[in-house]
């Protein structure tokens, strides 16, 4: 393995682990700004995974099921982000050159995820076009984290 190889390996593994933190972070405003609303929604949202799995092992649906619900998942994600970055530019969270850098900086993460994707057999070749989509849109999570760390604290400093 090449020492470039590891340095993009070591730099995508901070980068999920910051947004990781970032997410874990966020849970924990939300939980303190919205108490029950927010734990109804994550058990909600942790129900409708166990009920889609369930489906699925048990042959309730079929594979259109699974993957309709990785397109509303690859769609939900760019729209998301969007809008996280559009309130934290509103509440002048952010300024437009924070989001240039994080743009700029996520096009590296993303770039050199897809290098060592494309060296690895973690892709399989006949993979659906909203499986592939999915992993595409997922890229997106640690820009969406950058918007939504800092927006979160915003609130509860406002609050």
């Amino acid at each position: 393995m090449g020492l470039t190889r590891l340095a993009g390996m070591a730099a995508v593994a901070l980068i999920q682990f910051s947004t990781a933190v970032a997410f874990l972070a966020t849970k924990q405003v939300f939980l303190a700004l919205y108490g029950r609303r927010a734990i109804l929604g994550l058990m909600g949202l942790a129900l409708h995974f166990l009920a889609a799995v369930t489906a699925v092992s048990r042959d309730w649906v079929g594979a259109s099921f699974v993957e309709a619900h990785a397109w509303a998942i690859a769609a939900l994600i760019p729209v998301g982000t969007l809008f996280l970055f559009r309130e934290a530019l509103a509440d002048r969270i952010l300024a437009q050159r924070h989001t240039a850098g994080a743009v700029l900086v996520w096009a590296g993460f993303a770039a050199t995820s897809l290098a060592l994707l494309r060296d690895s057999a973690v892709l399989p070749s006949g993979m659906p076009l909203a499986f592939m989509a999915l992993a595409a849109s997922l890229s997106l999570l640690p820009l969406a984290a950058f918007a939504l760390a800092p927006w979160s604290f915003g609130l509860i400093r406002h609050s």
